[in-house]
């Protein structure tokens, strides 16, 4: 175990390898995850995520309807922020002994957990057999086992306001180029067209993924993972230079790198701007601020000529109980009870998203998203065997779309700057 928690941190979280956390694992990774299952369980229950805030209700509900239903039990929960010392805190405290019972998964990517088989088996599980398609498809598993559970789907487009659409007589753009008309035509009306929290590199690599979902393919997914092919080689060599001309356009605030996430929400939600490029997670943090504002997604419409752009669906919320939880047995009585019917609809309503199980109700359908929703079927495509971008990779696209925005990087720089981190990361 030493060694497989110490090749995690050194490789996959973040490529940095600190010193204290290899030296806390060598002393006592062994010795604590074996007393670790010989201790009797207790009925506290931890779990950690890093989902808070107005998304967080979900979770807030959840755990209060499970205490309700069980009193004995006390459920804590713990926010960690979402960035590159997530995962290192994880191992860190699973080498210690003081792993969670439950954790969030981070960017719902359990290759580093699979690479050190810190996860525990769930395939027994009664909702296993009950997974929409999508998701067993998205799965993350090894020799069949399901590792994790998905309690909702996530898909990906472009958040806008009607009333602002509909007053111009503007219709939802089935290409590239007419998506950047209608952002020049925004512009025009001195309107900002699109918010971005570009302070928080997420959102942007959020950008980057949906426009990744329409150029590669899962053969060439496998080749950029494993270093095989450079991305200024690939199909998604086309999205920096197509971002570049988003900037061109006006499509952004001149100060969006200085907005965080929070902010942009909001100044979409109160009309200050036309459009988010964002997924349904979104939604919670938009309706906050404006719940009743006349708002709805169409895909994001960068695809090759004559193909309809499709919509990215993605797992979200992923959770999972590493192999040295104190309470495997709580924890997975925790799943199973998200997992019923009427606790999953309830679920599903809290944090307006998809459903990802056969026998759960769809819960309420925001309209928002509900125009989006119905394409799912004919137009939906999996982003797992995609691009799955490293720690790495992902802060230079991060860094890159940043430099593009305030004017400090060139297209070329920036593809230069993701192939040097790929091949840092491999």
């Amino acid at each position: 175990m030493t060694t497989q928690i110490a090749h995690l941190i050194r490789r996959r979280l973040g490529g940095v390898a600190v010193v204290g956390v290899v030296a806390l694992i060598a002393a006592g990774c062994s010795s604590a995850s074996s007393a670790d299952r010989d201790k009797p369980e207790s009925n506290t229950l931890s779990i950690v995520t890093f989902t808070g805030g107005d998304a967080g209700i979900k979770y807030e509900n959840l755990i209060a309807a499970f205490e309700k239903a069980n009193p004995e039990v006390d459920v804590k929960q713990e926010i960690l922020a979402g960035d590159d010392t997530y995962n290192t805190i994880l191992a860190t405290r699973m080498a210690s002994g003081t792993a969670p019972d439950i954790f969030e998964v981070l960017n719902n990517d359990l290759r580093p957990w699979l690479e050190s088989s810190l996860l525990t088996d769930l395939t027994v599980q009664p909702w296993v057999k009950n997974e929409i398609e999508t998701v067993q498809n998205l799965a993350e598993q090894t020799e069949g086992k399901t590792l994790s559970f998905v309690p909702e789907v996530n898909s990906g487009g472009v958040f806008y306001n009607v009333d602002m659409f509909e007053e111009r007589g503007i219709e939802i753009p089935e290409t590239w180029d007419e998506f950047l008309d209608i952002v020049k035509r925004f512009r025009a009306d001195g309107i900002t067209p699109l918010s971005v929290g570009g302070k928080d590199g997420w959102t942007l690599q959020t950008q980057w993924t949906q426009m990744m979902r329409a150029t590669s393919t899962p053969e060439e997914g496998a080749k950029l993972t494993s270093g095989d092919l450079k991305y200024s080689k690939a199909s998604t060599a086309a999205i920096i230079p197509a971002f570049a001309d988003l900037v061109a356009a006006g499509g952004f605030d001149p100060n969006a790198t200085g907005v965080d996430w929070p902010s942009s929400a909001n100044d979409f939600a109160l009309g200050r701007t036309a459009m988010m490029i964002q997924g349904t997670v979104a939604l919670p943090a938009i309706r906050n601020a404006a719940p009743g504002g006349n708002f709805s997604m169409f895909p994001l419409p960068f695809s090759a000529d004559g193909v309809p752009a499709p919509l990215a669906l993605s797992p979200a919320a992923t959770q999972a109980i590493p192999t040295t939880a104190a309470n495997p047995k709580l924890a997975k009585k925790f799943l199973d009870f998200w997992a019923s019917p009427e606790v999953h609809a309830k679920y599903l309503t809290d944090a307006s998203a998809l459903t990802s199980l056969v026998t759960s109700t769809a819960g309420d359908i925001d309209p928002a998203f509900k125009s989006a929703s119905e394409l799912l079927p004919t137009r939906g495509i999996e982003i797992a065997g995609l691009v799955r971008p490293t720690p790495e990779v992902g802060a230079a696209i991060q860094a890159g779309m940043q430099g593009l925005m305030v004017g400090s990087a060139s297209v070329e720089q920036v593809l230069e700057a993701i192939d040097a981190a790929q091949a840092a990361g491999n």
